[in-house]
C-alpha cells in the first residue's frame, strides 16, 4: 500500500471527480491482524465502522501525509504509557520501541500484555 496506494491516493485526492472514490480498509491496511480472535474478526469485517469500512482516497492521502504539531523529541505534554499486546501482529513491540526511543522529555513506561493481540480481547 505504501509504495502504490499512497501515490494513487494523492493523485485521486487531487482530482475532484475521484476524491470520494473509496476502497475497503482491508486493502489499505492489515485488518486481518486487528484481533487474534477469529469470531471477533468476523464481526469486525462485517462492521462498516470497523474493518468493513471503506476509506476515501482523500482521507487516505491526508492520513498518510499527517505531520504532528510537535516532534517526538520535543514532546512534553504528559508521561507515556504503552500497553503493548505481546501477540500483536499489527504493531510489534519493536515498532513501538523505534517510535518511543525518540521521546526524550517525558517518562515512558511499557507494560506488556501477555497473550494479547492488537485489539486485546484476551
Amino acid at each position: 500500500m505504501s509504495r502504490v496506494g499512497v501515490p494513487f491516493a494523492d493523485l485521486f485526492s487531487a482530482l475532484p471527480l475521484l476524491t470520494s472514490f473509496a476502497i475497503p480498509m482491508s486493502l489499505a491496511s492489515k485488518m486481518w491482524a486487528l484481533t487474534n480472535n477469529p469470531d471477533a474478526l468476523k464481526l469486525f469485517f462485517s462492521d462498516n465502522t470497523s474493518a468493513g469500512y471503506k476509506m476515501s482516497m482523500k482521507f487516505l492521502s491526508s492520513y498518510m501525509s499527517f505531520k504532528p504539531a510537535v516532534d517526538l523529541e520535543e514532546f512534553t505534554v504528559c508521561p507515556i504509557l504503552l500497553t503493548q499486546p505481546m501477540e500483536d501482529k499489527w504493531s510489534t513491540l519493536h515498532l513501538s520501541e523505534l517510535f518511543l526511543k525518540l521521546v526524550m522529555k517525558v517518562p515512558v513506561k511499557v507494560v506488556e500484555l501477555e497473550n494479547a493481540g492488537h485489539y486485546p480481547l484476551e
